[in-house]
């Protein structure tokens, strides 16, 4: 894709299984047996570090340095509600039985809008869902909203030729 081109936000698919985390799961490398999030209305992805400031002895004196201690992200999905949707399900599950050590493990593709037949790219991990909302107003979409946050490191693999 050309620089300064942009695309639509289709295409973009969610696959969720459910883990135990107490038996250190690894995040997955692709979307094999794992449950598609249907009516998938947004599935954003956000990174964040903490920092700390570091006095850099080999500078001048006294210059300090910001120095990344962790890194952290967040994974929230919307969906158009479907109490018997499979996903819902897992979601809500991973949820409810979250003290117990449930969580998900998540593969997320972006899609290849180039025409270059590439393999898409894709991030995954593993998440616990923090909360949900399901929200249902008047004469609106009832749509339900999970919150997950990472659980040991994201991995990514970038789009590339077959």
């Amino acid at each position: 894709m050309a620089s300064g081109e942009y695309f639509l936000a289709f295409d973009y698919e969610l696959f969720v299984a459910e883990v135990n985390l107490t038996t250190n799961p690894t995040a997955p490398t692709s979307s094999t047996s794992m449950t598609k999030v249907y009516n998938l209305t947004n599935a954003s992805l956000s990174g964040s570090s903490n920092r700390t400031a570091v006095l850099d002895y080999d500078s001048d004196p006294g210059a300090t340095k910001e120095a990344v201690t962790s890194t952290s992200y967040q994974l929230p999905a919307e969906i158009n509600l479907s109490p018997a949707d499979p996903a819902y399900q897992l979601l809500k599950d991973a949820w409810l039985n979250a003290t117990s050590g449930a969580g998900i493990s998540w593969f997320k593709t972006t899609p290849v809008k180039d025409g270059s037949g590439d393999i898409a790219e894709y991030h995954s991990g593993i998440a616990t869902v923090s909360s949900f909302s399901e929200a249902a107003g008047v004469g609106g979409v009832a749509k339900v909203t999970f919150n997950c946050d990472g659980y040991g490191a994201m991995t990514w693999s970038a789009q590339h030729a077959d």
